[in-house]
Parts: structure tokens; sequence; C-alpha cells
């Protein structure tokens, strides 16, 4: 005599499906024919500026979001806080380890390891723990990528970085954004106002960039721009 577990169990295997083919692996898109381009655009849909400078003087090539006051005293120009040196000599007022007035911060200036140009997002790693706090309460964004830093899309993303040896890092895109009901995306309302990414790098870098791009006829077409509120 038959169970009626033995008929539930039979019923079952009678039904199973057949098993679905293995998926196949898929070719890694390559960078895209106008990297330069399709990463500004990203970054633009994001609410973002992208600024492509030579290394040398780049602090002066650029149109910075405060002015960078000449003075050295603590509440003389703008609040900055900066990892690269070269911004950090040029501010006044900027916070040193321990400082707490992060209300006060104008700006904050990061070192960026790579920026993705499928995305527009930038691969950064905290050298400091004042660094993930700056970046979401200043009201600007810098951050500074150099030389070849630029990769083609997430899955290249991801093989550049060792998740294993790190404790914390992020991808930054834009300012902060917060969408309504109104379907409205409202910039700056809990974090920066504006993010601005720097690519420092010559002729020859982007060139060696550009050569082993894709034909313009495959070049994958620029997202719609959300209506922004800033």
């Amino acid at each position: 005599m038959t169970s009626a577990r033995d008929a539930i169990l039979a019923s079952l295997a009678a039904t199973r499906p057949a098993f679905a083919p293995r998926t196949q692996r898929f070719e890694i898109p390559p960078m895209p024919a106008d990297p330069v381009g399709v990463l500004r655009a990203r970054v633009e849909a994001a609410g973002g500026r992208l600024d492509v400078v030579p290394p040398d003087d780049w602090v002066s090539r650029i149109e910075w979001p405060v002015e960078l006051a000449a003075g050295t005293g603590p509440t003389d120009g703008p609040s900055i806080h900066s990892a690269l040196p070269a911004v950090a000599s040029r501010g006044s007022g900027r916070l040193a380890p321990g400082d707490a007035p992060f209300t006060a911060l104008d700006l904050c200036v990061l070192r960026g390891e790579f920026a993705v140009v499928e995305n527009g997002a930038v691969w950064h790693v905290p050298r400091h723990p004042l660094e993930r706090r700056a970046a979401l309460l200043a009201e600007h964004l810098v951050v500074v990528i150099e030389g070849d830093a630029l990769v083609a899309n997430l899955h290249r993303a991801y093989e550049r970085i060792d998740l294993g040896a790190l404790a914390f890092g992020w991808f930054l895109c834009g300012p902060s954004k917060t969408a309504d009901i109104e379907q409205a995306l409202v910039l700056g309302a809990h974090g920066p106002r504006s993010m601005r990414l720097v690519w420092l790098t010559d002729a020859a870098t982007r060139a060696t960039i550009e050569a082993a791009a894709l034909p313009e006829s495959k070049t994958s077409p620029t997202p719609a721009t959300p209506r922004q509120v800033s």
C-alpha cells in the first residue's frame, strides 16, 4: 500500500523539470570608443562634473566650488579637508585629525583609485577615518584620479579591487541625491551639494586608453538625465 508521503514524493519526481543548460560565459565589453565623452555623460547624468586636466599645476586649472583662500588662519577662508597636499597648502581653516566642526566643512578633496566609464562612479579607499566622514558632510566634494585610472565597466573594476585586504571602500558617484514622490531628484539634501571628478592625465596616456576602445558604432547610448532640483 502506497503511503501519502510516497505518493507526494513520486509526484514531485515525475514533474521535475529538465535541467537548464549551463550558463555560458559572456565577453566583458571593452572600453567604449570615446571613453572621456561617455564618462563625462555618466558623471553629468549623476549630477556631477568632469574635468580632464594635465597634472602640472592642476590646482589652478580647474574651477573650484569654493575659493581657495591664501590665508592660513583657522577661521580665514573656507573650511577644507584635503587628502592632497597640493590643495591643503592652498586652503585655510582645514580640519586636522581630532577636530570636530564638520558641520562647517565647505570642501572635501579626496584621492580616488580609479573611475568607471560605464556609470561615472569612482572607487575610493579612505586613507584616514576623517575622509569617510568628510566626504558625506562637506558642502562640496572633489575626487581626483591620476594617470590611466579608468576602467570600462564594473566587471573590470572588481578585478582591481582586493576585497579581502580592505576594511572599507566605496564607489562615489555625483552629489547627494534624494528622490521625492513627485519624481524630482533633489541634490544635496543629505550630503554634498556638488561633486567634481578631476582626472589628471597627459595626452599620451589618454591616447593609449582610447586606442583600446570599441568602434564608434558600438558605443552604448547616453542615459536620460532625471529632472534635478538643487
